[in-house]
């Protein structure tokens, strides 16, 4: 699925997250499959937790990490496309 700057994307409220030190385990509850984040993905997940536009998350990723917003969008906009095909996310039109 294509992911672009001016949807919003909310979590799946049918997927379980817990906190694992920094890392984050959710579980699909409709599939029964398991998915394990890093923390930069846990902290996307915590901020997805209600709907977010994902130019503005990528906006306040690049105040929070080391890289240009070229990269932090590109690196999003994949793991949210991921997110999505596996049924994670919700993604919605501006």
């Amino acid at each position: 699925m294509n992911i672009h700057l001016d949807q919003s994307v909310v979590v799946n409220p049918a997927v379980f997250a817990a906190a694992l030190d920094r890392n984050a385990v959710l579980m699909d509850v409709q599939s029964g499959r398991y998915f394990e984040f890093d923390a930069i993905g846990t902290d996307i997940w915590t901020r997805i937790a209600q709907p977010r536009q994902v130019d503005a998350l990528c906006a306040d990723l690049a105040e929070d990490y080391d890289a240009t917003i070229e990269t932090i969008r590109s690196s999003v906009l994949t793991f949210l496309a991921h997110l999505a095909d596996k049924g994670l996310i919700e993604v919605r039109d501006a």
